[in-house]
């Protein structure tokens, strides 16, 4: 909701863009308690095929952490998507960052019996990689493919 948005978010992004941040934002927190700590902001990531280490989530999150409580406000989580839009994000997992917010921008409606609005358009790279490095399957592409 663009309301909760901070005055300097409002002049970055149109209210119908802060809206869908709101959205999706929402849709990571899982426990609905209004913040999305790093196993939801990981799980989130893993879902459109990005697979930060938890080391580069704390950094993240540390960087933008204002009030420095360990998990992201709606603010805080603006604040992010903003610094990986400038390019002004210092920590290493900023490139999984940018990845992370391209992927859910520019993600279409999902699939009949996919809920996520936001499940990512396949990742062959990242696949690769998954596989080769763990030997196991694909990484799921939505929320709804997590067991």
């Amino acid at each position: 909701m663009a309301s909760k948005a901070d005055a300097k978010y409002k002049k970055e992004w149109s209210d119908a863009q802060l809206d869908d941040y709101y959205k999706k934002f929402k849709s990571f927190d899982e426990n609905g308690d209004g913040t999305v700590d790093k196993h939801e902001l990981m799980k989130a990531m893993r879902a459109v095929g990005e697979y930060p280490s938890m080391s580069e989530l704390n950094k993240l999150i540390a960087e933008v952490d204002v009030n420095r409580n360990g998990v992201l406000e709606f603010n805080e989580f603006l604040e992010m998507l903003m610094r990986v839009q400038n390019g002004t994000l210092a920590t290493e997992g900023g490139s999984a960052m940018a990845l992370f917010k391209s992927r859910f921008e520019d993600a279409s409606k999902p699939a009949p019996g996919r809920p996520s609005r936001w499940a990512s358009k396949p990742n062959a790279a990242t696949e690769g990689r998954y596989k080769k490095e763990s030997g196991g399957p694909p990484p799921p592409k939505s929320l709804s493919d997590l067991p």
